[in-house]
């Protein structure tokens, strides 16, 4: 049986909306950055807690979330929760081999990318 079709069976009769990972590399710690910025300035901060993340996003600044370890559904889940973010995006969120893609909602965009990083 072709690779593809084998890592994928796992999500195979679940609901839509599921988080299930799959081929998410696991990493000892989840790491929640806040990146938010307007024209004139820019702030960068690590939350330990994702309820902390919604006074933040309050503002009339443009916050960027990043989570490094999805390997985790609970706080995928929770970050889902916190932001009012609809369970199908929060399936392509876990959905790590996804293409890249942009929806527009009316209080948020979507985006798909993959990181770039240097060593």
């Amino acid at each position: 049986m072709p690779k593809y079709i084998s890592k994928h069976a796992k999500k195979a009769g679940m609901l839509p909306g599921s988080l299930t990972v799959i081929d998410v590399p696991k990493q000892s710690n989840i790491r929640i950055q806040v990146m938010q910025y307007d024209k004139d300035h820019v702030y960068e901060s690590e939350v330990s807690d994702i309820s902390t993340v919604l006074p933040l996003a309050e503002n009339n600044l443009i916050t960027w979330i990043n989570i490094d370890g999805l390997h985790n559904p609970a706080v995928v889940k929770a970050v889902g929760d916190c932001l009012n973010v609809h369970p199908l995006i929060l399936e392509d969120i876990v959905h790590v081999e996804q293409r890249p893609k942009m929806e527009e909602f009316d209080s948020h965009i979507y985006i798909v990318l993959k990181m770039f990083s240097f060593n």
